[in-house]
């Protein structure tokens, strides 16, 4: 079964909010930062605003990648179930094709996995901050990637 990158709709934001929610809930290290509600209504500005892509295999949404007119990735993520797949680097690659020229996000310092993903995406560690650059108020940091 092949999987289908494509633009996001405004119906997909309770289920993007769904994988980001139960990411956060079975990270132990991640506080509660929104309620539910707040985190949908959160990916319907975003879908309205953003490119957002969503991988698709059988009318199943398996993650997501949200990138602004700038070229910052403020979100990319997938369902547990989905991970080990090569979907995130699919979703990176759609995200790199529309890029100005550089791509930029921020990972939680303690997201060793998903910095290692994205090293092996070609982005590099250019600053940290002490948590005052995202919304969880966790250290993070900064990598970008330059075509």
């Amino acid at each position: 079964m092949s999987v289908d990158i494509i633009p996001a709709a405004p119906d997909d934001a309770p289920v993007l909010a769904a994988i980001l929610i139960d990411w956060a809930d079975k990270t132990p290290w991640m506080p509660d930062v929104y309620p539910r509600a707040e985190t949908e209504a959160l990916f319907d500005q975003m879908i309205a605003t953003r490119a957002v892509w969503v991988a698709r295999r059988d009318g199943l949404t398996l993650g997501f990648v949200a990138v602004d007119r700038g070229g910052y990735v403020d979100a990319l993520y997938l369902r547990d179930d989905a991970c080990g797949q090569g979907l995130g680097a699919r979703l990176l690659d759609r995200a790199k094709a529309d890029a100005p020229g550089i791509l930029a996000l921020r990972a939680f310092r303690q997201a060793t996995g998903a910095r290692r993903f994205y090293s092996r995406a070609g982005f590099s560690e250019v600053e940290g901050s002490e948590g005052a650059e995202n919304d969880a108020g966790l250290p993070d940091i900064r990598l970008e990637w330059r075509c």
